[in-house]
């Protein structure tokens, strides 16, 4: 993604009252302080997805928890029984696939789901992003760009972090989430596979793709 998109949102947290603080022990109030201070790539503890990407005729199921710095995607195009995975573990994601013992290890930067809490307008507009009005996708109010990259021009939706949807000016849509649930998920699943050797690539933080306009 342009690194000229990359506006975040912070998420509204209520302000603990002094009393409440005072009745915790030391060890309790650091560890929430510990706890605050996480990065949140999501505004979401636990879920699952799933974005269909009809360009590229392929799907994308993804399992993720603490807030996002765990993560397990699948990837399977249409008609192809192959799939390739991509596993994040905070700052490091590796890449493997079904035909090959072979994978890539990287390591990335993640920003804070709330580094931004309302980008102002003179930000949008350097970074060639309008605010719109916000739509409702399952529900749920997702905040909505018209992003400019010079490029692609495209209306993107997202809710928490989550990109929902991305459609082009032209009309192609380019993503779509068609499943989406908060939920618990097994701590297994973004175990390491054993049976995968992964070499470790270096890549400049402005060309990964693992931030989020939010």
């Amino acid at each position: 993604m342009n690194k000229k998109i990359l506006i975040f949102t912070i998420v509204s947290f209520s302000l603990m009252s002094m009393s409440s603080c005072n009745n915790k022990t030391n060890a309790q109030v650091k560890a929430t302080a510990d706890e605050e201070q996480k990065i949140q790539v999501y505004g979401v503890k636990s879920g699952y997805y799933k974005t269909e990407m009809p360009i590229s005729e392929s799907t994308a199921e993804t399992w993720f928890d603490d807030f996002g710095n765990l993560q397990y995607i699948e990837i399977k195009t249409d008609g192809d029984p192959i799939k390739s995975y991509k596993l994040v573990r905070n700052d490091e994601e590796y890449y493997y696939s079904d035909y090959d013992k072979n994978g890539i290890k990287k390591k990335v930067v993640y920003t804070d789901y709330r580094t931004w809490e309302s980008p102002s307008s003179k930000d949008l507009e350097k970074a060639g992003i309008k605010r719109m009005p916000a739509q409702m996708i399952f529900g749920r109010a997702c905040k909505t760009y018209y992003v400019n990259d010079g490029q692609f021009p495209s209306l993107m939706c997202f809710w928490k972090g989550i990109l929902m949807i991305k459609v082009l000016d032209d009309g192609t849509l380019m993503s779509e989430v068609v499943d989406l649930r908060e939920t618990a998920v097994p701590s297994n699943m973004f175990d390491i596979p054993q049976d995968i050797i992964f070499t470790e690539e270096t890549i400049p933080q402005e060309a990964s793709d693992s931030t989020r306009l939010e």
